[in-house]
């Protein structure tokens, strides 16, 4: 397990929860859209996130190779909030069982907010399970971002 990601980390982030991933342009302009899952693989040390192609093209577009990516995870039921910030390992199309994956990800996230009083048509649109692309990452940074008084602190990392 590696020293920034814990069980429970790792746990949490596969777990029900929303993400936002943000990539940057050359031009380091950032661009934002919505993770459809994430794990974190612990033989490879990567974290890696599932993001829809069709959905967010620029984020893909600039998930490349040795670019930066932040990926923030929310527990909507007590808003429980991590970034991960990280260097971009590879990208690749879903496998087949990734996008299963993505689309489990996608009906439990909608029942979980329907159960908040969160109307599916508020979300269905966000949350896309179609032409998913896998961004493996390795972490380098980690901030609690639950709002209060510790929000922003650096829990772990390699930068200072």
């Amino acid at each position: 397990m590696s020293t920034l990601i814990s069980s429970e980390l790792a746990d949490f982030i596969s777990g029900p929860v929303m993400m936002v991933v943000s990539t940057r342009d050359q031009r380091f302009r950032a661009t934002i859209g919505r993770g459809t899952g994430a794990l974190y693989d612990e033989a490879t040390g990567l974290i890696d996130i599932f993001v829809c192609r069709a959905q967010w093209p620029d984020v893909v577009e600039n998930a490349v190779p040795g670019g930066k990516i932040a990926a923030t995870f929310v527990r909507p039921t007590d808003y429980l909030c991590y970034q991960i910030k990280g260097v971009i390992e590879d990208i690749t199309p879903a496998t087949e069982a990734e996008a299963a994956r993505g689309q489990l990800y996608v009906e439990r996230m909608l029942a979980l907010m329907e159960a908040l009083e969160v109307r599916r048509a508020q979300l269905s649109h966000s949350l896309c399970a179609g032409d998913l692309m896998r961004i493996g990452f390795h972490p380098s940074d980690v901030f609690l971002q639950s709002p209060g008084p510790h929000a922003g602190e650096r829990l772990a990392g390699l930068t200072a």
